[in-house]
């Protein structure tokens, strides 16, 4: 049946209202994590993690074979090669550990090559995660959800990497590093950021919830329009009247129009408690609240004795696997250059964090030293120790240093102050007060004998 014209138009009342949408939960894609990761709170929290795993530099070695001793020679050539200015392989390793926490796996094409006799790494090149963001060519039932560019491929059981070029070509990587956490289990890593990604979502609504109930208050209050059976525009025009009418922007409404004013009270939920709930969930995935204590989150503090052990444990946990992936990136070095045959290794460690214990070391000492519980040697290590902690370098001693502390403080310590003693201070004092007043006083012949008492010596001696 074919309708008229007039039966195709807007009819009845409406009601255009300038609250925004509702919330809806994100997807996790490529396009939707690289949306967030630049979001404060994602920011913040992973730069300062990563200033507290990667506060040290890292320490490289090469072990002799059937033994503890370390190779020099070897040590030095190794660290060379990684500190040159295409390797940087301190730096490479953090944006390695990024693009882990963000993506899911770290990528990074290492280029190996001879100089003279000697097999080395020239060149260690990070490779964009969001350049793997498109599947590849092969024909493969598992791949990485968040960057399909890794997959498996069915019939040779071997990971391939399809990276998408400058041009928009699709090129299959041969050599590609690949830095995950092992306990993600999943094919190309999952990002460490996934279970905190929902709440970036829901602190951005509730700041623009905020912010709408600012601009609410500012423009006098919450408005609705109603719009008495629609012609032409006068739904756009609405729609335009309250996203730019204010205090300085005023608009005549049209004939079939009018405005219900609803006030300034836009609810009782508070959107600045939910961001400061949601602000506080990030601190807690980040970070567990009061560990970082010092100035550049150099040493780690707390008085809680069990966040921080298990804080200890998740660093060391981290920096385990980063120490196996970094002995597998320069296996090749052992390998080619007959090394590895021969028994040596690489040994490889990441500085965990200092634990600021200079403050329960000072409570220790002055502990001992009120109630003699220590020797001399114990407490000079004791505030060594604590020292160290604060920067500050004091000399070790042994048993002999020790023996010539007590001796030195023993002489210039004070004689004891015995009973008499004190008899004979009184005894004094006494013989003052006998010169202006007689009857106040003691006899020429106690005060002699009192003093002889406390300094221990018969009449006529001394």
């Amino acid at each position: 049946m074919v309708r008229k014209k007039s039966e195709l138009q807007e009819e009845g009342i409406y009601y255009v209202s300038n609250l925004a949408p509702t919330f809806k939960a994100p997807k996790i894609n490529y396009t939707e994590i690289s949306k967030i990761v630049d979001n404060k709170y994602i920011k913040e929290g992973l730069g300062q993690q990563q200033s507290i795993l990667f506060q040290n530099p890292l320490s490289l070695s090469v072990q002799k074979p059937k033994s503890v001793d370390i190779d020099e020679d070897l040590t030095q050539a190794l660290r060379d090669m990684c500190a040159s200015k295409d390797v940087r392989l301190d730096i490479s390793q953090q944006k390695a550990w990024r693009d882990s926490a963000e993506y899911g796996p770290g990528l990074r094409n290492p280029y190996w090559d001879y100089e003279g006799s000697e097999f080395i790494l020239k060149k260690l090149n990070r490779l964009p995660p969001g350049s793997f963001r498109n599947a590849g060519n092969s024909i493969a039932y598992i791949y990485n959800r968040i960057l399909p560019g890794i997959r498996l491929n069915d019939k040779t059981k071997e990971v391939e990497y399809w990276q998408t070029q400058d041009n928009g070509k699709i090129t299959q990587l041969k050599n590609v590093h690949l830095t995950v956490d092992p306990m993600t289990g999943e094919l190309g890593g999952t990002p460490y950021i996934v279970p905190i990604f929902p709440f970036v979502k829901m602190v951005n609504y509730a700041w623009q919830r905020q912010m709408q109930k600012v601009n609410i208050w500012g423009s006098g209050g919450l408005k609705t329009i109603i719009v008495e059976n629609p012609i032409g525009d006068d739904l756009k025009f609405a729609e335009k009247f309250l996203k730019n009418e204010s205090a300085t922007n005023r608009y005549q409404l049209r004939q079939n129009m009018k405005i219900e004013d609803w006030g300034t009270d836009t609810g009782t939920g508070s959107a600045l408690e939910t961001i400061t709930e949601l602000g506080m969930q990030f601190r807690r995935f980040f970070s567990p609240a009061g560990l970082v204590a010092k100035e550049g989150g150099t040493l780690i503090g707390g008085s809680n004795a069990q966040e921080l052990e298990l804080y200890i444990a998740f660093i060391r946990g981290v920096h385990q696997w980063l120490e196996w992936d970094i002995a597998d990136l320069l296996d090749p070095w052992l390998e080619y250059n007959g090394w590895k045959a021969k028994g040596y290794k690489i040994l490889v460690d990441i500085p965990e964090p200092t634990v600021d214990k200079s403050e329960l070391l000072l409570k220790i000492t002055d502990a001992g030293e009120r109630d003699k519980a220590l020797d001399t040697k114990t407490k000079h290590d004791l505030l060594r120790t604590a020292a160290k902690h604060a920067g500050v370098e004091i000399k070790e001693i042994d048993d002999a240093g020790a023996l010539l502390i007590d001796e030195h403080y023993a002489k210039a310590a004070p004689a004891p102050f015995t009973p008499q003693m004190q008899k004979a201070m009184i005894a004094t004092e006494a013989v003052k007060s006998n010169q202006l007043d007689p009857y106040a006083g003691i006899s020429r012949k106690q005060y002699q004998k009192t003093l002889l008492e406390a300094l221990q010596i018969e009449e006529g001696q001394g």
